[in-house]
């Protein structure tokens, strides 16, 4: 959700993929370089594969391989390959893989809509996760293992949202508003104690908001199509193995 806001860009920011920030503190061993900003839009690795881009100062760059989350300072560490010098204190400008962020945006948005899809129609209360790899998208349903072959219908009326505009809207609204629109059960979801949550909604459907801290689409007409692959049962959970086309963000 939504820690630190003011340094974590991509959460107000989603769809922006450059800006200007500032090194806070630049570490070297050997070939890998780490690389700490004031405020990045660069998104952190996690099952969907997180951001690459690239870091440019006065007289040196990083090509950001990736971003990890630093627990302790609640921020994210650029690590990658450094050309040149970078100096702390120096401001820097910072952009975002477009390719990457794309895919990872797909992804995640029909993650979205899958798992929206499959709580109307199995009239059941449900959280999905995402995780990426290079043969596509790998959906999990907790507890949907009885689900087992009613994905394929989900998919097909998945494509009957990509043919048209469907903007996804993000905002911050009030916890208990939240609650009340995105769905109680999420209570036990959601870290405690935070005042305002992240949630992701589809303009003009019926589907209630998603909390959510992650990188989306801006409209769901960029996904073309959402194929299922293959789907399999894993303890108590629902695997399901799916591809996207999609055109540019």
């Amino acid at each position: 959700m939504t820690e630190q806001v003011e340094s974590r860009l991509y959460l107000p920011r989603p769809f922006d993929l450059q800006h200007k920030s500032r090194v806070t503190r630049v570490r070297i061993k050997k070939n890998n370089c780490r690389i700490w900003l004031e405020a990045s839009l660069l998104e952190p690795s996690n099952p969907e594969g997180g951001d690459r881009g690239r870091i440019l100062g006065k007289a040196g760059s990083l090509d950001v391989a990736k971003v990890v989350w630093d627990n302790t300072e609640r921020t994210g560490i650029h690590v990658g390959s450094l050309s040149g010098a970078l100096e702390e204190g120096e401001e820097v400008f910072v952009t975002v893989d477009e390719m990457v962020r794309r895919r990872n945006s797909v992804y995640h948005s029909a993650s979205h809509l899958l798992t929206s899809i499959a709580k109307r129609r199995w009239r059941q209360n449900m959280i999905g996760k995402l995780k990426l790899n290079p043969q596509g998208g790998v959906l999990v349903l907790y507890g949907q293992a009885s689900r087992a072959g009613d994905v394929l219908e989900v998919c097909a009326e998945a494509m009957m949202y990509l043919g048209r505009s469907v903007p996804v809207q993000i905002c911050y609204l009030p916890a208990e508003v939240a609650l009340d629109q995105c769905g109680r059960y999420f209570a036990d979801v959601v870290q405690a104690g935070l005042t305002e949550w992240r949630v992701v909604k589809f303009a003009d459907t019926e589907f209630p908001p998603i909390p959510c801290g992650g990188v989306h689409v801006s409209d769901l007409q960029i996904i073309q199509a959402v194929s299922l692959k293959n789907e399999e049962v894993v303890g108590e959970d629902l695997h399901v193995h799916y591809e996207c086309g999609y055109g540019a963000l």
